[in-house]
């Protein structure tokens, strides 16, 4: 018989963390979650994965869960929460994504600034992310600034996002659609000087 000092000792003791607590057992459920298309499922996956989080996982693993939980929290329109898990996410490890997609979320919020700083990022770390540059040309629209929008508009069209070229085309500058319209100026022929040695013209005989 185990020895009642030695079994309360035991009991005393905090448990150990099963297989089944880990931060992988936690994402691969999760992931089976997101396959099964079991979304509140696998928000609560997510949250106990990353609740289960040790830095020997990895941070790049942690930055992953927290940007599809993002995703999920965005689906079920809780900005707020995705808000604060893509900034998390992106604190561990930057990721184009990850930046348009709170990007999105700060321009939907009216913060147009810090959403431009966003795509920008996107960007920079992914120079043919066409959605990001045609987002960034939404968000310079509502600042009014046509030209830096029609520059990322042509970016975007350029990279396959075929909304983006007719936008591109309407944000032409407005000087050049009247300049073509206008019929060109009508120019004057050159006086022709008479080489030297030449007869003058003649003159009218006086009546």
């Amino acid at each position: 018989m185990i020895p009642r000092a030695l079994l309360l000792l035991l009991l005393l003791l905090p448990a150990v963390p099963t297989r089944a607590d880990s931060f992988q057992s936690w994402a691969a459920r999760a992931e089976r979650a997101m396959r099964e298309k079991n979304e509140p499922a696998a928000l609560e996956a997510y949250s106990n994965a990353i609740d289960s989080w040790v830095p020997s996982n990895g941070k790049a693993a942690k930055a992953r869960a927290l940007r599809r939980r993002a995703a999920l929290r965005e689906r079920r329109g809780d900005d707020a929460g995705a808000l604060a898990d893509y900034s998390a996410s992106v604190a561990l490890a930057r990721d184009a994504k990850a930046y348009h997609a709170r990007g999105l979320l700060l321009l939907k919020a009216g913060r147009v600034e810090s959403a431009i700083s966003d795509f920008y990022r996107a960007v920079a770390l992914d120079i043919r992310y066409g959605a990001a540059y045609a987002d960034r040309a939404r968000a310079y629209e509502r600042q009014g600034d046509k030209q830096f929008a029609a520059e990322d508009y042509r970016h975007a069209c350029a990279l396959g996002v075929r909304e983006a070229c007719a936008k591109a085309r309407a944000l032409k500058p407005a000087r050049r659609r009247a300049s073509r319209a206008e019929p060109p100026a009508r120019r004057t022929a050159p006086t022709a000087k008479a080489p030297a040695g030449s007869p003058a013209a003649p003159r009218r005989a006086a009546r």
